[in-house]
């Protein structure tokens, strides 16, 4: 089978556009680094496991990570009494977040090391935000949520002592 002109042409085509489409989707992706909307922390968002469709997501960065006797934040409000001396940089805090419908991510748990307590989570990308909100079943008065935009971190950052190493 002979390519003609045109043939030729379509693959040329394909051969620009298949690079920049991949770049389109890797950014359109879930999976990599965000700050939190207060800034005090940075994510990275990841399969849970290699090859998986659920999304992860450990602290890798945290604004002050010792305190005021230079020791390692540690995770003092977690439940478990077995947690509390835990440092906080490289904790999961996003879990099981399992692809969805809409093109986002729900199922899963978020854990806020602030507060020690566990949300119901979920996340879908919103343009350059990735928006994610968490969610709690209160009695008589139903479901409460809250949401946060984080932010994709673009530039060079250290790695807390703790954090998973890229």
């Amino acid at each position: 089978m002979t390519l003609t002109l045109k043939h030729n042409a379509l693959i040329a085509l394909f051969a620009l556009i298949l690079p920049f489409a991949s770049a389109v989707a890797q950014q359109a992706s879930v999976d990599g680094l965000w700050r939190s909307e207060d800034g005090e922390g940075i994510i990275e968002v990841a399969p849970c496991a290699e090859g998986a469709a659920t999304r992860c997501g450990k602290i890798v960065w945290i604004k002050k990570p010792l305190d005021t006797k230079s020791r390692p934040i540690v995770d003092a409000k977690n439940p478990s009494a077995a947690l509390k001396t835990r440092p906080i940089c490289g904790i999961e805090i996003l879990s099981g977040l399992k692809p969805n419908a809409s093109g986002g991510f729900d199922g899963g748990t978020i854990y806020d090391p602030e507060e020690g307590k566990t949300y119901t989570g979920a996340m879908v990308l919103a343009g350059d935000k990735l928006k994610v909100t968490g969610s709690i079943e209160m009695p008589v008065v139903g479901p409460l949520s809250d949401s946060e935009n984080w932010t994709r971190v673009t530039a060079a950052f250290e790695r807390c002592s703790g954090a998973p190493k890229k």
